[in-house]
């Protein structure tokens, strides 16, 4: 159902469909628009989503193998135990979003905008986040573990729930500036300066 709407979307676009299980391997959405639908146990394969728009839709449970999502536009779009580990989301926005649960192991977010966001529970471990930009974003024990952070604005972002175990950053840290980790946390951070810490 889904192939056939995709071949007879007009202009482009899907809205106000539901598809469940099913499988696109290959294809080339680049550029089209999906508003008010939502992915239920689907799996997409070496898809390329690059400057797609999603608007009011949800992913359950879905996987994003080899997928490509660069400089897409998200906004209030929802993502529920989906997997899309080494997925490229690279300059891509992010407005108005929630990421509960999954794994985005190994994706590429650099360059990426995330605004009024909430990423919880979900598995961002290598992930890259070079360039990105937080802004009101809320993080609820996602594991962000080495993590790459150069050069992003995090600002305002508490991170004390989450693992941030081998993140990578600049020398000074300066990434860090003005957010909010936990005392352990900023422990294992300090010895990243090369100073000690006893006690």
């Amino acid at each position: 159902m889904l192939r056939e709407r995709i071949s007879a979307a007009e202009d482009g676009e899907i809205r106000k469909g539901s598809f469940m299980r099913e499988s696109l391997a290959g294809a080339d959405l680049s550029g089209m628009s999906f508003a008010e639908t939502e992915f239920s146990g689907c799996r997409f394969e070496g898809c390329g989503f690059s400057g797609a728009a999603f608007h009011k839709a949800v992913f359950s449970d879905c996987v994003f193998a080899g997928c490509s999502f660069r400089e897409g536009w998200f906004r209030n779009v929802s993502f529920f135990g989906c997997k899309g580990e080494g997925a490229d989301f690279a300059e891509s926005a992010f407005k108005g979003c929630e990421i509960s649960g999954g794994s985005f192991a190994y994706a590429s977010f650099a360059e990426s905008v995330w605004e009024n966001c909430r990423l919880e529970n979900a598995c961002f471990r290598d992930a890259g986040f070079a360039g990105a930009r937080f802004k009101n974003v809320a993080l609820h024990k996602a594991d962000l573990s080495a993590a790459d952070f150069f050069r992003a604005a995090l600002k305002g972002t508490d991170f004390s729930s989450c693992g941030l175990g081998g993140i990578l950053l600049s020398e000074d840290l300066r990434e860090l500036k003005g957010t909010t980790v936990s005392a352990l946390q900023a422990a294992e951070l300090v010895r990243l300066l090369g100073i000690g810490v006893r006690g």
